[in-house]
């Protein structure tokens, strides 16, 4: 039996380098690699990949989300693997709603290492498109995960307000709200703005030491 051909598109170097090694390790056959969205789906009109491990935020321009669409656009049985480090798509500013029927998402911090990655390479290449797309469970609402981005950006209640056409008590309220959902405390000796910034940056996976 052939191996399985992947694309690997990831805007970090060394990321993508390392995962193209890992997988063909693992005996999968790296047809090639990309560092963004425009490469990613040229490449993939020549090599015709039987899978495509796609990183969510790809840096200026399209997203992750963006080329899985195109990809299975030109490409109907391409298997699409999102991989990132975001819990939630809506932490950066998706959802998986807009995902090809199969797409598989996975959190980088749950598949842990690279033989994870190379099986589920090839359980998408077997029958990509007869699932629904595996993703994460949202946790908030799109309006509540929005204001988490902004919160988490140093955008004050007001601010937010204006930006998202709301009332500044509307903010306040749903601000608590967040804090609930996420298990953050308001009353203590730490700015609770402080703690929910720091919990945003948990969920996306990004280290702010």
């Amino acid at each position: 039996m052939a191996p399985v051909r992947v694309l690997v598109i990831e805007d970090d170097e060394l990321m993508r380098s390392g995962l193209a090694a890992g997988l063909t390790l693992h005996g999968i056959d790296v047809v090639g690699t990309a560092g963004d969205a425009a490469a990613g789906r040229r490449l993939a009109r020549v090599s015709r990949p039987d899978v495509a491990v796609i990183d969510l935020h790809l840096g200026i321009g399209p997203s992750g989300i963006d080329l899985a669409v195109g990809l299975r656009a030109d490409h109907d049985r391409i298997g699409l693997i999102l991989l990132t480090s975001y819990s939630d798509p809506q932490l950066a500013g998706s959802s998986v709603d807009a995902l090809p029927q199969g797409t598989r998402y996975c959190v980088k911090g749950d598949v842990g290492d690279v033989s994870k990655v190379a099986k589920i390479v090839r359980e998408c290449a077997g029958d990509p498109v007869m699932s629904n797309v595996t993703g994460p469970t949202p946790q908030m609402s799109p309006e509540h995960m929005a204001i988490l981005r902004l919160v988490a950006a140093g955008a004050s209640n007001a601010q937010i307000a204006r930006e998202m056409n709301l009332s500044t008590k509307a903010i306040e309220y749903s601000v608590r709200r967040i804090a609930q959902q996420l298990d953050v405390p308001t009353k203590g000796d730490e700015n609770p703005r402080v703690l929910l910034t720091r919990r945003y940056f948990e969920l996306a996976g990004v280290s702010r030491e």
